[in-house]
């Protein structure tokens, strides 16, 4: 069998005598890597495009789990082609033209035989230093410890243990030639103790995690934290976590507050007003870091501001009507239904099973958005009057055309703007320019005239009717 014979049968399992062949042949048109013509580099330029750490070599290992670099008509991977360069005498400035490669790829049948390509249609036989042409009567050739599916290339242990395109080419090298100049053979044991050593790391990881998820889960997070960084093992929290007393609770207010923050829940003004709040509910102060952020301190004033009680509520009602409002909005239109606001007014209730999903949203929406707005206490519930006085202005009805929904839609943007500043519901209209003369009283906690809620288990029942009559509608 001559070198034309050897060529052929490597081109029929590796390339199809591509001379710019890459992996999965993506160098062809709709390929990663189209257009790409290895023929047009210079030995050196397709060395440098072989980098382990490079786009083709990062590209093969995503498709395979390892990383490998093939090129050409004879599918050389790095390290092979670093050492066919230096055992052929060439500086590296050679175009890696097809003649380049045939002269590659038989320094390479000669120094290893066919078993240096697992794709070589024909029997393997060693390098042409062996003359025995017909390998029938030959040995099974290692080629299954080596390449394609053996035991190390492939699917095999060399794959398993994450060995890469490079190391498992030296180790063929090595073995072939009837030699293991750099102990390659050994390594295997290695490396196979050091994936035994991850896999137990991999498995203690795991149970510290779902420890430290339990910690979380009861307000450890200290603890949670130096058992995740391997700082205590797991018999050391459990230690902690008996004689250490929970975490103050007031904390997770705090980081509910920068999770809105981060989701976008809560703009940078009114971030800065409910930690604000925090600060003032749990008597601490606020005072401003080196770096431009700031952090708490417990008990004594230094300089922080902290906020009236009204100021607090106003920062809760401020996110209330705020989070309504974008809930609101999308939906906010399908109150001009006809037909749903038809089906509203059966007596029964039981029209109300044909109305729109998006409707009945919108109904429970609108109050959510005008309940922080009217009543700036507890949330008590709008009284009729205060509904229909301010839907007017504010939710949309059946009969409003495009330009009157769009006012509203920016009335309710404003409303909430003014929320931000702590403005009641008259305060606000006055503010739109709007006449308050025929609008309802709104609880205003601001007016001492009107503060607490009387005792009723002081009232007699008539006066308890009174109150209810002129309070509630």
């Amino acid at each position: 069998m001559n070198w034309e014979d050897v060529k052929r049968r490597i081109f029929a399992g590796e390339s199809g005598g591509d001379y710019n062949a890459l992996y999965g042949y993506s160098n062809r048109p709709g390929g990663q890597f189209s257009g790409t013509k290895v023929t047009d580099m210079t030995l050196d330029e397709a060395l440098n495009f072989s980098n382990p750490s490079g786009a083709y070599g990062q590209a093969v290992k995503s498709q395979i789990g390892r990383v490998a670099t093939p090129m050409g008509a004879y599918q050389v991977v790095g390290t092979t082609l670093r050492d066919a360069k230096k055992g052929l005498g060439l500086t590296g400035t050679e175009k890696f033209t097809p003649e380049l490669q045939d002269k590659i790829g038989k320094y390479i049948y000669e120094t290893q035989g066919t078993g240096a390509w697992a794709g070589y249609k024909g029997p393997k036989q060693g390098g042409a230093g062996d003359t025995s042409m017909d390998n029938s009567n030959q040995p099974p050739p290692r080629q299954g410890l080596l390449g394609g599916q053996g035991l190390l290339g492939g699917q095999g242990i060399g794959s398993a243990l994450g060995m890469s395109e490079d190391f498992i080419d030296r180790l063929k090298i090595a073995v072939l030639s009837g030699s293991d100049p750099r102990g390659f053979a050994g390594q295997i044991s290695s490396i196979q103790e050091g994936m035994q050593g991850r896999k137990a790391e991999a498995k203690a990881s795991e149970r510290r995690n779902k420890t430290a998820a339990v910690l979380r889960q009861q307000g450890q997070e200290k603890i949670a934290n130096l058992l995740e960084q391997g700082l205590i093992s797991g018999a050391d929290a459990a230690g902690q976590l008996l004689k250490a007393p929970a975490e103050p609770k007031i904390y997770s207010e705090l980081a509910k507050i920068n999770a809105d923050y981060q989701s976008g829940a809560l703009d940078e003004q009114g971030y800065r007003l409910a930690v604000d709040a925090f600060a003032n509910k749990n008597k601490m102060s606020i005072r401003t870091t080196p770096d431009g952020g700031f952090e708490f301190v417990q008990g004594a004033d230094v300089g922080g501001k902290s906020m009236t009680e009204s100021q607090s509520k106003n920062v809760g009602f401020y996110d209330r009507s705020k989070r309504a409002l974008e809930l609101f909005d999308p939906v906010a239109d399908s109150l001009t239904s006809v037909r749903d606001s038809f089906l509203e007014k059966d007596p029964t209730g039981l029209a109300r099973y044909a109305q729109s999903d998006e409707f009945q949203k919108a109904q429970v929406l609108g109050k959510d958005f005008l309940a922080p707005i009217l009543r700036k206490d507890t949330g008590a519930a709008v009284t009729p009057t205060e509904w229909v006085f301010y839907s007017a202005i504010y939710i949309p009805q059946v009969g409003d055309n495009a330009a009157k929904l769009e006012e509203k839609k920016k009335a309710r943007a404003r409303a909430v703007s003014a929320m931000r500043k702590g403005l009641n519901a008259h305060e606000i209209l006055a503010a739109e320019g709007i006449d308050t003369s025929n609008a309802p009283e709104v609880y205003d906690p601001n007016n001492q005239e009107n503060d607490a809620t009387p005792d009723f288990t002081k009232m007699s029942k008539e006066e308890l009717e009174a109150w209810i009559a002129a309070n509630e509608g």
